[in-house]
């Protein structure tokens, strides 16, 4: 048996009950690491989506400065109206271009439930009519 530190003996009551305070401390210990862990996880996701939202309006912003610059670059060698209207028919043919894509990408085919549903029913109802 050991003893404390004044000298009399401890039971296993005792070390049982240090034991479990001593994992009860040490799961806390860690559940608050990870509160903290999680926090700093979060703060650094923030402040990322922070700075890459600032960047998606910066880029919005400069887009009609360089559709503007082509333009200006444009009306060096053509008359304004004509850069202009020359850099608009590209712009809405891109348009077009990206609608006809995302549309091909988007269009819905509908549930093939119902289809495979009556296939397999199908299916089983021929098994049953070899079996006969």
């Amino acid at each position: 048996m050991s003893t404390q530190t004044d000298g009399a003996p401890v039971g296993a009551g005792a070390r049982v009950g240090r034991i479990a305070q001593n994992v009860a401390a040490l799961l806390r210990l860690r559940f608050q690491d990870a509160r903290a862990d999680v926090k700093s996880s979060f703060r650094g996701l923030a402040m990322g989506a922070a700075f890459g939202l600032a960047a998606i309006v910066l880029a919005l912003l400069a887009l009609p400065v360089l559709i503007t610059m082509v333009v200006l670059i444009l009306s060096m060698y053509l008359p304004a109206w004509a850069a202009a209207g020359i850099v608009l028919a590209v712009m809405l043919v891109a348009v077009g271009g990206l609608f006809l894509f995302a549309r091909s990408r988007l269009r819905w085919k509908g549930p093939s439930l119902p289809q495979d549903l009556k296939a397999d029913w199908e299916a089983i109802r021929e098994r049953l009519e070899e079996r006969r």
